[in-house]
């Protein structure tokens, strides 16, 4: 295989998976949220951040991860809006968080499992900066009920990156 091929089949895969996920980042301002927190989403894009970790690294997960983010933020028009530093933070830690469990287990745990702690960190982490912002610890009494909505969307999540790995050749 020509070293160029390879290259270029990651970058449109890349180009793919940011797109896919940017769009969904977008389409779920729309869908209702459980709970009435500003910004607050299901987190269904980072199916494609938990695809790009498994399947490329975390180089790719990164880049999927803030991709997403950014394009989302603008096509919202939420660019540097306290929601957008919220969600890249988290989205950005728990991607490094998911890889160095994947590898530091050899792939032991399953994509439910990842996922699921990706969902939790993302909201610890995005807890953890309201509570230096807004100088109130109350803010993480919610960290139960985020937990139980992360591993809702978690679960879905698992589900859809693990079909993505078994269908992209």
């Amino acid at each position: 295989m020509v070293k160029g091929y390879k290259d270029n089949e990651n970058l449109k895969l890349i180009i793919v998976l940011i797109s896919l996920s940017a769009t969904v980042n977008f389409l779920e301002n729309f869908v209702p949220f459980p709970i009435p927190v500003p910004g607050g989403k299901w987190g269904f894009s980072n199916a494609f951040v938990l695809y790009a970790i498994v399947n490329g690294g975390l180089g790719m997960g990164l880049l999927i991860a803030v991709g997403k983010s950014v394009i989302g933020a603008i096509l919202s028009g939420r660019f540097f809006s306290l929601p957008f530093i919220l969600g890249i933070s988290g989205v950005s830690i728990s991607t490094i968080v998911v890889y160095l469990v994947l590898m530091l287990t050899r792939g032991r745990v399953g994509y439910v499992g990842l996922s699921v702690l990706g969902a939790f960190v993302n909201n610890l982490i995005q807890l953890s900066i309201l509570v230096f912002l807004l100088k109130n610890r109350f803010v993480l009494y919610q960290l139960p009920y985020f937990s139980i909505l992360g591993t809702v969307s978690g679960t879905v999540n698992a589900f859809i990156a693990y079909e993505m790995g078994r269908r992209i050749p």
